[in-house]
């Protein structure tokens, strides 16, 4: 049954099938239903239609249609005119149509079919099809009028070219490419498939601008109807000027309108209707004394503001088109096609109420450092592909993020389930890379979030420390679903951010001292740092360093400590000669390249000699980046400055790593000796490091000293410093 419809389908497309059969029946339709203008000496086409319905034809079928055009017209006008001018003028027709058609076909190349609001092929449609063809058909007139042969219905055969009668017949034959084709052309496939209709009717909604009104399309559809009617109308004894050619002025800013608003479909297809009508019904605004002037200037305007129409709608169409196309655009990121942020930013704002879920995906980073970055997008990829034929939902979607993760977005409605739907599937999920089977851990934190959404990226940081908990416990974290409150803690967050930033454009930062007395009678000072707070209360370091540590700004803060410290040795060298600070480092600090070089500036300016700075930096530090750590490290001990070890023994494999650092001091954490006095094992520790210090020839500091039994003991264990609050509080660094 299949092939027998093909088949037909075949025969049904040749010229002696649907070309014949439109070519017969719509060519002869056509010239009955033309407008003709009666003159004394003969009669004029306002629209020739059978133009129309061939260039339409042409449109459908190509050149299969051709051959059904020449013999149609042949008998046509052979039975009209007779064998001699009826062939002669089939010629003449066939060939400017064939050769417009083909210079068409060759300039728009395989875009020639396209839709009539399509850029390149429309500028070639009307270069060739509305400007060329309508010359060369009055071009093949003259010449036939100078050698006699005109058929009496082109009108007065004149051999002046450049009359009102020759602009006449071009206008006609111009409007007629210009509105007349694009209505056939709907009319005729609309026959041949009458399901066209809904094409059309997408293709309108398509191209209106977001927030067009169904009262603003009906306002404009019955004004442009009810113009039209009142030029149609003939009042021929009526002075009102809404009644004569005025009238048509109003047409015009209504059409424009129409084409920045709702597009080409829709404001051409009104705009070819209205002139078509306009056109068989001349009599009831076109003046009759001295019509031929009269009509010839209307269809001038009709045929230039056709042209304006046509362009103003195609260009602000494609406009549209092409806002869209980069506002998608935008909202998808290109290496790894899937939404962005952005995308999910207008995503929210769809949905009062939505379960925001980060995903970190472990060691990727680690993977795509050895296999790649082909690795991170097609892991990407086809996790999201996974994790989306799990959702229900079509607006549920899985979300990019420029690090190693990801961001999924899930309704409010039945999220429990689709989030259990997900880990499963995350368990089971395996790339094979390689031959390689790839099963990476993921970790999920999630939140519910309710329209609007503030402080965004802040949440997302939130749901990644979640997500990292995740990776622990093996199964999704919330961020204590209750949003409000989460969004109290980012609040104080963002509050503590602009007290550090205000503190650092005010310099109002305190600088605290505590000191580090040596068993032999020498001392040094710690600066210790707080922020200040309401009330005269200064905030603690483990309040506000994780924020300073979160929005990057380590450096910040120890270069402004740095500058402060070096300035107060140097106004006070006279007071305090030989005074001796450690400042902290934190790990970001460390590994910044230009750490040396801005110390050695500090220095130079205020005039300190390095080894009155000591650089305390923790196990922490050093394990983030060894190498980078050494050569830095190595660095300051070249320039004068002394290295201590902060929290020693808290890390893992301690004693490995302090092989591989060069340090001066070595600082014992408070946790080995707060239990000293009663805990045999931490005495045996805390020797055990002052034997391997004095190897190192390193200098021993123990931290956290409160009683003198515990100064005592430390000092027979070998320690050479001590600090704590045994030998006092920290204090402002200017009241030192």
């Amino acid at each position: 049954m299949n092939n027998v419809s093909r088949r037909c389908a075949r025969h049904l497309n040749h010229w002696w099938g649907l070309p014949l059969l439109f070519s017969a029946v719509l060519l002869p339709l056509g010239s009955t239903i033309s407008p003709t203008l009666a003159l004394d000496d003969g009669t004029a086409y306002l629209l020739f239609w059978p133009l129309a319905v061939a260039l339409s034809l042409l449109l459908i079928f190509s050149w299969r249609v051709f051959p059904a055009l020449v013999l149609v017209n042949m008998i046509r006008y052979t039975y009209a005119m007779g064998p001699g001018i009826g062939i002669a003028v089939t010629l003449a027709f066939s060939f400017a149509i064939g050769l417009c058609w083909y210079g068409f076909t060759k300039q728009a190349g395989s875009r020639w079919s396209a839709g009539f609001g399509n850029p390149p092929a429309m500028f070639a449609r009307l270069f060739w099809l509305a400007l060329i063809l309508p010359l060369l058909l009055i071009l093949i007139v003259q010449i036939a009028i100078i050698l006699g042969v005109s058929p009496r219905t082109v009108g007065e055969p004149s051999t002046n070219p450049f009359t009102i009668r020759s602009l006449l017949n071009y206008q006609s034959l111009a409007i007629v490419c210009l509105s007349g084709v694009p209505l056939c052309y709907y009319l005729i496939r609309t026959l041949i498939r009458p399901r066209f209709w809904r094409v059309i009717i997408r293709r309108i909604r398509r191209e209106m601008a977001p927030g067009v009104s169904m009262w603003e399309l009906s306002l404009w559809v019955l004004s442009t109807a009810a113009i039209v009617i009142l030029l149609s109308v003939q009042f021929h004894g009526s002075d009102n000027i809404l009644y004569s050619d005025y009238t048509l002025t109003l047409l015009f800013p209504l059409m424009l309108f129409g084409s920045m608003r709702l597009g080409y479909q829709l404001s051409s297809l009104m705009w070819h209707s209205s002139v078509i009508v306009l056109l068989y019904n001349y009599p009831g605004y076109v003046r009759q004394e001295d019509l031929l002037h009269n009509l010839a200037f209307i269809m001038s305007m009709l045929m230039v503001f056709t042209l304006t129409v046509i362009l103003m709608s195609v260009l602000t169409t494609r406009q549209r088109r092409l806002y869209v196309k980069s506002r998608r655009a935008a909202m998808v990121d290109p290496m790894v096609q899937l939404h962005n942020v952005r995308s999910l930013e207008h995503t929210l704002e769809e949905h009062e109420r939505s379960v925001l879920c980060f995903l970190r995906i472990a060691n990727l980073d680690a993977l795509c450092r050895t296999y790649g970055m082909q690795m991170w997008v097609e892991y990407k990829q086809r996790l999201a592909k996974v994790l989306m034929a799990e959702m229900h939902h079509k607006d549920e979607r899985v979300y990019q993020l420029p690090s190693y993760d990801l961001l999924i977005r899930l309704n409010i409605h039945d999220w429990e389930t689709t989030l259990k739907r997900l880990s499963r599937a995350l368990e089971q999920f395996r790339l094979c890379w390689n031959g390689l089977p790839l099963h990476l851990h993921h970790g999920i934190g999630y939140c519910i979030v309710r329209y609007p959404v503030e402080h965004l990226y802040a949440i997302i940081g939130e749901l990644s420390t979640m997500a990292e908990i995740s990776l622990g416990t093996g199964k999704p974290e919330s961020s204590q679903a209750n949003f409000r409150h989460l969004q109290n803690n980012i609040n104080k967050k963002v509050d503590m951010l602009h007290d550090i930033q205000r503190a650092l454009d005010d310099n109002s930062l305190i600088l605290m001292a505590q000191p580090i007395q040596g068993f032999r009678g020498d001392r040094y000072y710690e600066i210790l740092l707080r922020l200040p707070g309401e009330d005269g209360i200064a905030v603690m370091p483990d309040a506000f360093l994780p924020v300073v540590d979160e929005f990057g700004l380590n450096y910040d803060i120890d270069l402004w400590v740095l500058k402060h410290t070096l300035a107060f040795i140097d106004e006070n060298r006279e007071r305090l000669p030989g005074l001796c600070f450690s400042v902290n480092l934190t790990p970001s600090t460390l590994v910044r390249p230009t750490l040396v070089h801005d110390i050695a500036e500090l220095l130079q300016t205020h005039q300190v000699e390095p080894y009155q700075l000591i650089l305390e930096i923790t196990e922490t530090n050093v394990a983030q980046s060894l190498e980078l750590a050494k050569q830095t490290l190595a660095s300051l001990r070249q320039l004068g400055c002394r290295i201590a070890i902060d929290d020693f023994g808290t890390g893992y494999a301690s004693y490995d790593r302090l092989k591989h650092i060069e340090a001066d001091i070595l600082k014992i954490d408070g946790s080995f000796i707060r239990p000293l006095a009663d805990s045999l094992l931490d005495q045996q520790i805390v020797a055990a490091m002052c034997q391997i210090a004095r190897l190192k020839k390193l200098t021993v500091v123990a931290e956290y000293v409160e009683t003198e039994a515990q100064r005592l003991q430390l000092k027979v264990l070998g320690v050479d410093y001590i600090q704590g609050y045994l030998l006092g509080m920290p204090v402002q660094l200017s009241e030192l």
